[in-house]
């Protein structure tokens, strides 16, 4: 049994009009008192045991962004129930951030009621969970009692959006690239590359037939290598920044996300590094399984708290694969970020860096006076000359103050000589 607001104020009464009684000796306050405390002791004589059958029923195990959580409720009720509070407890366990919904309705006796839950998912992609289902009854003399209580352990992942790049045009030589792409190199592939002589070892499947009897000799069709793009997903998780619209981790996700979907749509094999000060790794795989992984390890993303000193700032060649493109999601809060990155810049991989500006989600919190604006100026002085060392090591950086991942690579230039980048005509939700 739990006291209301009502029920507490007449504990509160009760126990004053007691206290001046004994106080100045007259009965008169302990008659008061005896109302308030009849109706206290009420509910322990003639609260009745009440009961009901409750049972939720969710479907989606797994969303996307946009897309709201719906929890349907059936409660039948054993005994008339004239007024219960409906209340759910769940969580955000990205941001350990609560959300609690209450209903509140009457029942009758034998009664079935099925309700709908909605919890709203724009802009927090994460990992929900259910959390606890309890049904109050409000008594009319000012309490409540729990009547069922129904414990949930159900984890509702929550993808993050997705930008489609509908248009995708590569830049650089095209004859560098590889995926649903050509290569450089000849080889088994479907695009015609020359006409050459026939050599030993050659197909004999590959011979021009009409152009040997032209010549007079054998000639052998060649075509250029098919092949697939490597790229690396680098996500730095050592800062978390973040406003009541703006969350820096958030962006990370819905940007990582749409690389890996339109990279996988080509067949391409698409690998993830989350960087806490450690390497947590999925290697380079392609296919909708992958793609999966990629998705539900990108809902889950958070910033990692340890006492334990965490100074991982090389990543292992042997993760990388060669000539693989690195798309590394940065805000160059964290020194050790920025030594990686300098790192892998430096060992001559192509690095394209997405440069996500805390300066914009923060702007409104550092304050415009004199001091704040001279530590505002020298905190961008410090992360322009890191952006401008990695551009002179060979790294493309480019800046987003929060817009779609497509308008971002439009801007960016691509200095590398073996792989490009891609870039956006059109793009939209993947709903």
């Amino acid at each position: 049994m739990t006291l209301t607001v009502k029920s507490r104020t007449y504990l509160y009464l009760t126990g004053l009009f007691v206290f001046l009684g004994i106080l100045a000796g007259r009965g008169e306050f302990f008659i008061m008192s005896l109302p308030l405390a009849i109706s206290l002791c009420t509910p322990l004589f003639a609260s009745e045991k009440r009961d009901l059958n409750l049972k939720v029923i969710n479907k989606a195990s797994e969303l996307v962004e946009g897309n709201d959580i719906n929890l349907k409720i059936q409660l039948q009720a054993q005994e008339s129930l004239p007024l219960v509070n409906l209340i759910h407890h769940g969580q955000l366990e990205n941001t350990g951030k609560n959300f609690t919904q209450t209903v509140q309705l009457s029942l009758e006796q034998g009664e079935d009621r099925e309700l709908s839950l909605t919890f709203p998912t724009k802009n927090y992609p994460g990992i929900y969970r259910m959390g606890d289902l309890s049904v109050e009854l409000l008594e009319p003399w000012g309490t409540t009692s729990v009547i069922k209580n129904l414990s949930q352990s159900q984890k509702i992942t929550v993808f993050p959006r997705i930008d489609l790049l509908e248009n995708v045009n590569l830049i650089n030589k095209p004859r560098l690239y590889h995926g649903n792409y050509t290569s450089s190199f000849m080889g088994e592939g479907l695009e015609f590359s020359e006409i050459k002589e026939y050599r030993h070892g050659d197909s004999l499947k590959h011979i021009n037939w009409k152009k040997s009897l032209k010549w007079g000799g054998l000639l052998v069709n060649d075509r250029y290598l098919d092949r697939n793009i490597d790229a690396i997903l680098l996500i730095d998780c050592l800062t978390q920044v973040k406003t009541d619209e703006k969350d820096y981790l958030h962006q990370c996700a819905r940007g990582a996300a749409s690389l890996a979907y339109n990279y996988i749509e080509r067949k391409d094999r698409v690998g993830l590094i989350i960087y806490d000060g450690t390497i947590k790794t999925t290697l380079p795989q392609s296919g909708e399984a992958q793609l999966k992984t990629i998705l539900r390890q990108l809902a889950a993303l958070r910033k990692s708290y340890s006492y334990v000193a965490r100074q991982v700032t090389k990543i292992p060649r042997f993760i990388l694969p060669p000539q693989g493109i690195v798309y590394g999601f940065t805000n160059l809060c964290d020194d050790r970020a920025y030594n990686m990155f300098l790192d892998l810049a430096s060992r001559g991989f192509q690095l394209v860096l997405i440069y996500i500006s805390p300066f914009e989600m923060l702007n409104d919190e550092l304050g415009d006076d004199s001091n704040s604006q001279v530590a505002k100026d020298i905190w961008k002085m410090k992360h322009e000359s890191r952006i401008n060392t990695l551009k002179n090591l060979g790294a493309s950086v480019v800046e987003t103050k929060g817009e779609r991942l497509g308008h971002v690579l439009s801007r960016m230039e691509v200095k590398g000589q073996r792989r490009g980048s891609m870039a956006l005509s059109q793009s939209g939700d993947l709903k």
